[in-house]
């Protein structure tokens, strides 16, 4: 949108900057083309230059009512210019202290802009950190698969093993058990001979002691026929009386 053009030098009428209008044609100037400055009083009736031109030429006559009506308008548009001056006067102390609170939030702003910042290059090593740490555990992942693979293996591999030992272990056992029964059967056998034996032991016991007592019979026979054989010789030897020979007839 074009911005309206002032004064003589056809330029904007500019922020904060001081301006006078004319009281016939209604336009507006600023000071310093016009040589007015804020500081003077400003008169009820301002004519511009242009206006000031025609009046002196004659081409335009002011009369006297016309005066006096352009200066009370003057007026009421000088209590609606002090009015609008202490609302634009408000409107430009709300300017500035929004200025300074925009300032200080332009501060605040930067300041998070700082810390974001500091927080952006923390989130990045936090990322490369994580991404090292997916990767690591990627990796750990991987050697976990590994390994439940040869543990499946070995569990199988052992459940195999196991089995092979269950069926030794039951075909040992029942070797054992056919052993432990031949065996249990001979000592069944052994210990029937050893009891005939034994009972023949017994009887050679028996048989012996028998022999043993007609042994010891025969022996004292023998030595009762020795002792007799004996006195015999020793009375056919040397001649003795006939009570020897009676005693020995008992005897």
């Amino acid at each position: 949108m074009e911005e309206e053009l002032f004064c003589v030098c056809r330029k904007p009428a500019g922020y904060n900057r001081f301006m006078i209008e004319c009281t016939k044609c209604k336009n507006w100037f600023h000071g310093s083309c016009v040589s007015v400055k804020k500081s003077q009083k400003t008169p009820d009736t301002w004519l511009c230059p242009n206006c000031v031109k025609e009046c002196n030429e004659g081409k335009d006559s002011v009369s006297k009512a016309d005066f006096e009506q352009a200066s009370n308008e003057i007026k009421i548009l000088k209590g609606q210019m002090s009015n609008v001056l202490i609302v634009v006067k408000s409107l430009v102390n709300q300017s500035k202290t929004k200025e300074k609170c925009y300032n200080e939030k332009d501060e605040e702003v930067t300041a998070l802009r700082a810390e974001c910042d500091v927080k952006d290059k923390e989130i990045r090593i936090l990322k490369e950190q994580c991404d090292k740490q997916n990767e690591e555990k990627e990796v750990h992942e991987e050697c976990i698969r590994k390994l439940k693979q040869e543990l499946d293996a070995c569990k199988k591999g052992m459940e195999a093993e196991k089995e092979a030992c269950q069926k030794q272990l039951e075909s040992v056992k029942e070797s054992y058990q056919k052993e432990l029964e031949a065996v249990i059967e001979c000592c069944k056998k052994k210990e029937v001979e050893n009891r005939q034996l034994l009972v023949k032991l017994q009887l050679w016991q028996t048989k012996y002691e028998e022999l043993n007592n007609s042994r010891c019979e025969k022996k004292t026979v023998v030595n009762k026929v020795k002792s007799l054989s004996l006195k015999k010789r020793m009375v056919f030897s040397q001649p003795q009386s006939e009570t020897v020979y009676e005693k020995m007839d008992e005897n």
